[in-house]
Parts: structure tokens; sequence; C-alpha cells
């Protein structure tokens, strides 16, 4: 059992290291305090999403440099709020000017919901 603690904790920590290199892995914060984090990829477009939705949970597929879709993968933070999710959007908009759709997946009890976003002029 702690064989395999170790090792999806180091496939976590990889995972968060490599998206921070790539320039996915964005801080969320309010002055000095860190909120939460959020990861992302981008994407050409929609018809790319099966590559990144479902897969194995700490896999780092490649992703587009720049793109028309943003798939945000993975959100931790203790509370939800429209702040956060405009720092989101602010941070993404200068890391990949060109996004217009962002997509994320809500996990539920039988089904996970995607939420669909279209960009704020």
């Amino acid at each position: 059992m702690l064989d395999t603690v170790e090792s999806m904790l180091s496939s976590m920590e990889d995972y968060y290291w490599r998206m921070a290199g790539r320039g996915r892995l964005i801080s969320l914060c309010a002055g000095d305090h860190l909120l939460g984090v959020c990861t992302f990829f981008v994407l050409p477009s929609l018809e790319r999403l099966p590559t990144y939705y479902p897969r194995v949970m700490w896999s780092l597929p490649e992703d587009a440099q720049d793109g028309a879709v943003v798939y945000l993968d993975k959100l931790v933070t203790y509370r939800w709020s429209l702040t956060l999710a405009r720092q989101i959007e602010a941070e993404i908009s200068r890391r990949v000017p060109s996004w217009q759709t962002a997509v994320w997946y809500r996990p539920t009890e039988d089904v996970d919901r995607q939420f669909i976003y279209h960009r704020r002029r």
C-alpha cells in the first residue's frame, strides 16, 4: 500500500513540476496567500479534446504552444469564487492570447459534467 501511495505522490509531483516548466501552471493568489493552483493544456481545436479527457490521471500529453481551445485539467482550491475565475481567465489570456474557448469537466456522483466557456470580448 505504501508503495502505491509513494508512486502516486511521485507521479503527482512530476506532473506539477513539468506543467510549471511548460508554463501551464497558474498560482491563484490573494496578496501573499496561495489560494490554489490550476493547470491547463492548449489545443488547436475541440476535436483534439479526446486526447486530454479522459486519460490516465497524472499523464502529460503534448499540447500546442498556441491554440483556440484551453482545457482546464486540474483545479485545487479551498473555495471557488468569481475572483479566482477572473484571475484564471486573465492569466490564460496573458499566456495564450489566441484562446477563444475553455473546457473543463466537473465530476459528480454519476457523470462528469462538461462545461464550455467562451471568452468575453
